[in-house]
């Protein structure tokens, strides 16, 4: 049984199908690349998974559990979570403060809370910070605490969207070092990323979408040779 199943999901907004009949799995300890061209669907179909928009058709199945048409609140207390492309820090609070957020989806003891968010800011390297004002860091860190919140709530999923966007190169391989550190963890993770020199060689395999529909999976090395993709989203150029 695979952890994640995407079996035939659409999203239509009026006319416009952004997601049409799309098939795909992940299974427990891969690293699952999604890309695709700008208004491929793949954000769209996040948040079909994460539960902040309803399906308009096909099913998607969670450790065996059907949750499309569950509040993301009931989503993510099954231990599937995700991260935003547009960073949602609660700016006011401290960058320990908006780890508890998540930590408290673990225990609502805040002792308990707390211990368990000064873990995981230790393991995602923001321990200097953790009396900082989430609204006065960098976008680098602010991408680190979107990742650290989310794994506060203990997932055995994690659903990233585009944490390598707007990063110099130094903190994007900062973040891969992370992204293999918490699949180290225990923790599986499907992610979308436009740069494709980072999520070619961290991905088990790649899910290609273009407007909304599936039209590549595959190993790595495959995609890249594959003419579909490299008409759709690589370029001729490749």
């Amino acid at each position: 049984m695979e952890l994640l199943e995407i079996r035939g999901v659409s999203k239509r907004f009026g006319g416009l199908a952004a997601v049409d009949s799309v098939d795909m799995y992940v299974s427990r300890g891969e690293i699952v690349g999604l890309i695709g061209p700008n208004g491929a669907g793949k954000t769209t179909l996040f948040n079909c998974v994460a539960g902040h928009c309803g399906i308009t058709g096909g099913e998607i199945y969670f450790d065996g559990r059907r949750i499309d048409g569950m509040s993301p609140n009931e989503i993510c207390a099954m231990k599937l979570a995700r991260t935003f492309q547009i960073v949602k820090s609660i700016t006011r609070m401290t960058v320990l403060e908006n780890i508890m957020v998540g930590a408290f989806m673990v225990s609502k003891r805040i002792p308990l809370a707390r211990e368990w968010a000064r873990e995981v800011m230790d393991f995602c390297g923001l321990s200097p910070l953790a009396d900082a004002k989430a609204g006065s860091l960098t976008i680098g860190d602010k991408k680190r605490l979107e990742v650290a919140r989310a794994l506060a709530t203990e997932p055995e999923l994690l659903l990233l969207d585009e944490v390598m966007a707007g990063l110099t190169g130094k903190e994007s391989r900062d973040a891969v070092e992370l992204i293999y550190k918490i699949r180290n963890w225990g923790v599986t993770v499907l992610m979308v990323e436009h740069i494709m020199e980072i999520i070619m060689p961290i991905s088990d395999r790649i899910v290609v979408l273009d407007s909304g529909t599936k039209i590549a999976e595959d190993t790595p090395e495959k995609i890249a040779r594959d003419k579909k993709v490299i008409d759709a989203y690589l370029g001729s150029a490749a």
